[in-house]
């Protein structure tokens, strides 16, 4: 999808950009068709661990594991460290529509970023209700470069303050700096695994609050401060963060693990062959590379997380 000026120059002087219409139902329907597979999966382990004692068959895609999540409140949380990167996910993410944009951001040498994910937002719950960040944060320090990472965030559903959108600080990616975070589970999240700026922190400005309808795409940067609302809706808002980046930049990540290719500059007919691929190469989620640490198979706690390490450790150099 091609953008115009005015759109690009928007995006790198806001920091974030939102393309409606971008998507039918028909093409999302196939992701939403795998959400209720992981859904259904995981039902059946959590029931037969004990954790729940009622299926909730009859429920649908944006029900159900909120009924689930009502028995065992853990469930959303659960199901979003365990997510995977699902074949109808990666078409998605492989998707001409994004792709096209994404080079106008990038250039024509594209790479997906290993953090493209998906957010199961129940209602009312404290663990899928994202508090001020930068997405740079989560991933290791660079001393030199901090790389360009625009995000596609994909809701599944018309999002509103109602039940869970994004608010953004426009701007506040320009310093290029990337603002101290504190650990979310200091302050009563026991097993949280998200980072926030304190208020004291956050850089002056306005905070913007984005409606994007379902079909729609909000792009936002990797220094772009932000956070995603509590849903106070009746239903789930299924929504993926989809990442890309230039090759030969740092990823925040491991050297050894390599990125999939998306476009390349010498090849414009390249398509990545994903189950080639992901077949050869250790490319393992985020949260994924942790679960050697976790005894129990419904612990979503994220033991060793990197980034959890590394801000304990600069709040403990500050004292």
């Amino acid at each position: 999808m091609r953008l115009n000026r005015a759109q690009i120059r928007q995006y790198f002087d806001d920091g974030f950009l939102l393309v409606e219409d971008v998507f039918t139902d028909k093409d999302l329907q196939p992701v939403l068709n795998d959400f209720e597979v992981l859904v259904d999966e995981w039902t059946d382990k959590l029931y037969k661990g004990g954790k729940i004692k009622n299926i909730y068959k009859d429920e649908d895609v944006y029900t159900r594991l909120a009924s689930i999540e009502r028995e065992w409140p853990n469930a959303a949380a659960l199901i979003a460290s365990r997510m995977g990167m699902r074949p109808t996910l990666v078409n998605l993410w492989c998707s001409k529509k994004l792709l096209d944009t994404a080079e106008q951001f990038l250039g024509t040498d594209i790479v997906g970023h290993p953090t493209s994910v998906i957010r199961t937002k129940t209602p009312r719950t404290a663990l899928m209700t994202v508090p001020w960040h930068q997405d740079a944060a989560y991933f290791a320090e660079v001393s030199e470069v901090i790389p360009l990472q625009p995000t596609a965030w994909i809701p599944f559903v018309d999002t509103t303050v109602k039940n869970g959108t994004l608010q953004l600080m426009p701007g506040s990616h320009r310093s290029r700096e990337i603002f101290p975070h504190h650990l979310e589970r200091d302050v009563g999240h026991k097993k949280s695994w998200y980072l926030y700026i304190a208020e004291d922190d956050l850089p002056s400005g306005n905070q913007v609050t984005c409606d994007v309808k379902k079909g729609s795409i909000l792009w936002h940067g990797n220094l772009m401060v932000h956070r995603s609302t509590e849903n106070y809706s009746d239903k789930i808002r299924w929504s993926c963060d989809l990442r890309y980046q230039r090759p030969n930049e740092p990823t925040g990540f491991p050297a050894e693990m390599k990125l999939p290719p998306m476009r390349k500059a010498n090849d414009p007919s390249f398509r990545l062959d994903w189950e080639h691929w992901s077949a050869q190469q250790s490319f393992d989620q985020s949260i994924e590379k942790y679960r050697e640490l976790q005894d129990d198979e419904f612990d979503f706690s994220a033991p060793g997380a990197s980034w959890l390490t590394r801000w304990q450790k600069y709040w403990e150099a500050q004292t």
